[in-house]
């Protein structure tokens, strides 16, 4: 009995984890299949008829879940702002420096 239990365990098993590389490569198939039609679509702006049979195709929505603790969390709180990049601009010898104006009647 236990021989038959371990036996179906085992392929219980190997199921799962077929189903699951299943998962994972019709998961890329998908996001491939999204981006060459994307490229199409682009490619077809100037052809109105095959920008239209490009508009009847539907594709499914990615089965990509956010990753987790160890990667990505996707959250709705807000994000600060960006700091600028670069360094700040220096004064230009053309336009006087604004401690050197001195405004009549001072």
């Amino acid at each position: 009995m236990e021989s038959a239990a371990e036996a179906v365990a085992s392929a219980q098993a190997a199921l799962d984890g077929a189903r699951e590389t299943l998962r994972l490569k019709q998961d890329v198939l998908l996001q491939r299949a999204q981006s060459a039609l994307a490229y199409a679509r682009v490619y077809a702006e100037s052809d109105e008829a095959l920008s239209a049979q490009l508009d009847a195709v539907s594709l499914p929505r990615s089965t990509r879940r956010p990753r987790t603790e160890e990667g990505l969390v996707l959250s709705v709180e807000p994000q600060p702002a960006p700091r600028p990049r670069g360094r700040p601009r220096k004064p230009s010898l053309a336009e006087p420096a604004v401690e050197a104006l001195v405004l009549p009647g001072e």
